[in-house]
């Protein structure tokens, strides 16, 4: 069995925002070609690395995994080194997206399966980034979390996520403020949206969503509210201010 291996593309300046070969925009960064891919990191007591992101001051990068200890969050210098476990075990049963808030003292995680009080079908939890006790972000209990976002909204920090909503299942992408609330606001559900999985949203308010099973598209990348019909089922929708 070969040893894990934690991946990051270096695509010009891609990752580092506004800074490109010379010295372009983010516009033009954003179209450049993958140079090539560095291995981050094979050391360390983790397996089967899902999801990653990169702590706002791009020294750490934190990603999903699972381990001697269970399933958990993991971090690791960016520029390489033995990843350790921020937390892993439970509450911790099928974690997949991850996300730092924008202050980078907390990280959002998004388990379809995670055990709370509340019972079964998971929840976003949070985790300070010292390695405490994860805690649920309250709205999210029950909604099979898979993939989530942090993006500043309004003054503060919301998690846009993928899931099923609790009262009717339908499939959809909801939005509740980092610290939580009573309940999630829908960002949207249903049709097209199948089986959503990735999520990630720009500053301006669009949201763009993976989703496995759209009808009329394999594999497909797709944002809520403008759905062309085809093959690409993709758009963008922009939310409101």
């Amino acid at each position: 069995m070969g040893l894990p291996v934690l991946l990051v593309a270096v695509v010009g300046a891609f990752l580092v925002a506004g800074c490109g070969d010379d010295g372009a925009n983010d516009q033009s960064v954003a179209a450049s070609p993958i140079t090539h891919v560095e291995v981050v990191t094979r050391g360390g007591d983790f397996r089967g690395a899902i999801d990653a992101t990169v702590a706002p001051d791009g020294d750490t990068v934190y990603f999903t995994a699972t381990s001697s200890r269970g399933p958990g969050v993991f971090q690791v210098p960016a520029e390489g080194g033995a990843a350790e476990a921020v937390v892993a075990g439970s509450p911790f049963r099928k974690p997949v997206g991850v996300a730092v808030t924008t202050d980078g003292n907390r990280l959002l995680v998004a388990d379809a399966e995670a055990e709370t009080p509340e019972g079964g079908d998971g929840a976003v939890l949070a985790v300070p980034v010292a390695g405490a006790e994860p805690t649920v972000v309250g709205g999210t209990q029950g909604m099979s979390p898979r993939g989530l976002e942090v993006v500043r909204e309004g003054g503060e920090d919301v998690v846009f996520f993928t899931g099923r909503d609790t009262g009717d299942g339908a499939p959809g992408v909801f939005k509740v403020p980092v610290d939580g609330g009573n309940s999630a606001t829908v960002v949207v559900k249903g049709s097209p949206l199948a089986e959503p999985d990735a999520v990630t949203a720009t500053g301006q308010g669009v949201v763009y969503v993976t989703d496995r099973r759209t009808p009329g598209a394999e594999g497909s990348t797709a944002s809520p509210g403008g759905w062309p019909r085809g093959s690409s089922a993709s758009g963008h929708r922009h939310l409101p201010g």
